[in-house]
């Protein structure tokens, strides 16, 4: 059987949090265990601005998607090489 691809999963909802006076908000404790964030953890913030959407990744995630991209760089780069 054939599993279908689902481009557009629906989100998981965790609750909502209201903003403080300084900018803080708080992030719900299920969002929190599931994700592993931790007190000290350094997050980054992306906006979807057509959307209306804030993005936030774990900075561990964000390096380790670097690291890839730049490894799929290189091997372009080797085989545009070849290429010549």
């Amino acid at each position: 059987m054939k599993k279908e691809l689902n481009c557009h999963p629906i989100p998981s909802i965790y609750g909502s949090a209201e903003v403080g006076v300084k900018g803080q908000v708080v992030i719900p404790v299920k969002l929190r265990k599931e994700f592993g964030i931790k007190p000290g953890d350094n997050l980054f913030f992306l906006s979807q601005t057509s959307q209306g959407a804030i993005i936030i990744l774990k900075m561990e995630t964000v390096l380790a998607l670097s690291k890839k991209i730049t490894a799929i760089g290189k091997g372009l780069e080797k085989l545009k090489a070849k290429m010549k």
